[in-house]
């Protein structure tokens, strides 16, 4: 099987692909900054997105949902959710909108089968998760949508369920769900990302000891405090770089010492140096 690597956006209507279930299938590799998506939700069914390569910053009912490479965001229908003001990165994603207004005939299954996968697919509850293997996944299928061979449909149908059933069966394992408590850390951070945010008062705010809140953070967030704050400086400069700030004022309003040190971390991040935003901006 020929792996093929994405050089724009790949779109596949699955609407009548692989049975009652399934409507689209994005691949994208975004080359240049795009604006920020506004908040919405979709209608009858959930939205699967895979980041590849890159990082994207998301907002799902309020609460902040920052995507690494390696990370699955999954959003239901009453899931409102957005960019929340920051731009849409240079990344390379994988989206597929499943259906799930119907019980019976869910992803080309029929009677206890298509009703016991629907039910396990709608009740997750961790929807930010990581999960092994899925990424071959989305290449079989985009390489399955290529493909002249008879089998190719069949091959697409077994490929579409397995990625469910790998979301269902890894969703367990991936972190805990945050804690009220925790939610209100993320957001105080979101809020305050220009100050210079002390983990003594995130530890208060968590009714914490110092060294404890360190280690639920981690355990929660899958990263460090310093280093999550750090993200959101970043994520938050982006945006004012995109709306005309300059690389200075950028690095001054974060709270960073200098334009040189923002650099040095923007593009440890990011993978680009501040300035490459500012040019695409412009173009």
């Amino acid at each position: 099987m020929v792996r093929r690597r994405l050089s724009g956006k790949f779109q596949l209507d699955l609407s009548g692909m692989a049975g009652a279930g399934l409507l689209n299938f994005y691949a994208t590799r975004a080359r240049q900054i795009r604006p920020p998506t506004p908040p919405h939700t979709h209608a009858g069914f959930a939205e699967l997105y895979y980041v590849s390569r890159g990082e994207q910053f998301f907002e799902v009912n309020g609460y902040p949902a920052p995507l690494h490479a390696g990370e699955m965001l999954i959003t239901f229908p009453e899931d409102r959710h957005s960019s929340a003001g920051h731009p849409n990165e240079t990344v390379t994603s994988y989206m597929l909108w499943i259906d799930i207004t119907r019980p019976d005939g869910f992803l080309g299954l029929s009677g206890d089968d298509s009703r016991l996968l629907h039910r396990r697919f709608t009740g997750i509850t961790n929807r930010h998760v990581i999960v092994p293997g899925i990424e071959t996944l989305f290449h079989a299928i985009v390489d399955d949508a290529h493909s002249r061979d008879a089998l190719a449909r069949l091959s697409m149908q077994q490929h579409l369920r397995e990625v469910v059933l790998r979301i269902i069966t890894a969703e367990r394992a991936n972190r805990p769900r945050r804690s009220a408590v925790m939610r209100s850390v993320l957001r105080y951070i979101d809020a305050h990302a220009r100050e210079d945010i002390g983990i003594g008062t995130l530890a208060a705010l968590a009714h914490l000891s110092v060294p404890r809140f360190r280690h639920v953070f981690r355990e929660t967030v899958g990263l460090a405090p310093n280093e999550y704050i750090v993200r959101q400086k970043i994520a938050q400069a982006k945006t004012l770089l995109y709306d005309g700030s300059s690389v200075t004022d950028a690095a001054f309003t974060m709270g960073f010492s200098s334009s040189q040190y923002f650099s040095t971390v923007f593009k440890r991040l990011t993978g680009q140096i501040p300035r490459t935003i500012k040019v695409r901006t412009k173009a």
